[in-house]
């Protein structure tokens, strides 16, 4: 809308209900963050078009804000209005944002499934006369980010439930970030999660040492795919749940 000039980007803005300075502020921002990296050697100014080869991929955004915005989650279960955040704070969405109107999935009562968590990202907590509200907000589709891009990720044995055979498949673990959100899942999946985690870790050092994707063997690339397959496939399983709610 810019380009049509600052008019246009302004009535864009209105009508997204979209703040022009912030929005303009974010630009700026941008523009100084990848002049920065560009200088460090992590972005290649030539190739600019490959950093955004997942523009548009709202999954893979999701995962960004997730990761740069922890530990500003919060999450509430089936019938709760509000939402308890990492230091246990009860807070609700601001009326001010986009997911603060009636009828948007976070301002309404929590309806998932019994024993699923909600989850929502946000930038700012402030105090009101009465209770917490959370500012900058994103529902998180799936806890996926979590698990794989934050805090300090902890997985707790191999269980069995009362009157299970002991048959391997049919095991759980438990998986906890910060000894604060935890998870059931199958054991084997706990297995994938934190060896999937352990080599994006080793994976992402390497490129702050090496400021290259040209130094990525087959094997890492292949990592970096799947990874982004798998943040994709949580986020589209999430939308089509929604849908089919909807029918």
């Amino acid at each position: 809308a810019e380009r049509k000039g600052s008019s246009a980007a302004r009535e864009f803005c209105r009508k997204h209900y979209l703040s022009f300075p912030t929005i303009k502020m974010i630009r700026d921002l941008k523009s100084n963050t990848v002049r920065e990296l560009s200088v460090s050697g992590f972005v290649d100014p030539n190739n600019a078009g490959f950093q955004n080869r997942n523009d548009g991929v709202s999954a893979i955004l999701q995962a960004a804000i997730c990761a740069g915005l922890y530990p500003n989650v919060a999450t509430r279960q089936r019938g709760d209005v509000n939402f308890s955040t990492m230091t246990n704070k009860k807070a609700k969405v601001h009326v001010s944002s986009v997911n603060g109107f009636r009828g948007q999935t976070l301002y309404e009562k929590c309806q998932v499934r019994k024993g699923d968590m909600q989850f929502i990202v946000f930038g700012e907590l402030v105090k009101g006369v009465r209770t917490f509200t959370m500012s900058q907000t994103t529902h998180l589709h799936s806890p996926l980010p979590i698990l794989l891009f934050c805090g300090n990720l902890h997985v707790r044995g191999s269980f069995q439930d009362e009157g299970e055979s002991g048959d391997e498949s049919n095991s759980y673990s438990i998986l906890s970030v910060d000894d604060w959100i935890s998870f059931r899942c199958p054991s084997i999946v706990a297995s994938h999660v934190v060896m999937l985690r352990k080599r994006l870790s080793l994976l992402f050092d390497k490129f702050v040492r090496t400021t290259s994707l040209k130094d990525f063997d087959p094997y890492e690339r292949a990592l970096l795919s799947t990874t982004c397959s798998c943040l994709v496939s949580c986020f589209e399983e999430y939308n089509a749940k929604v849908s089919s709610r909807h029918k």
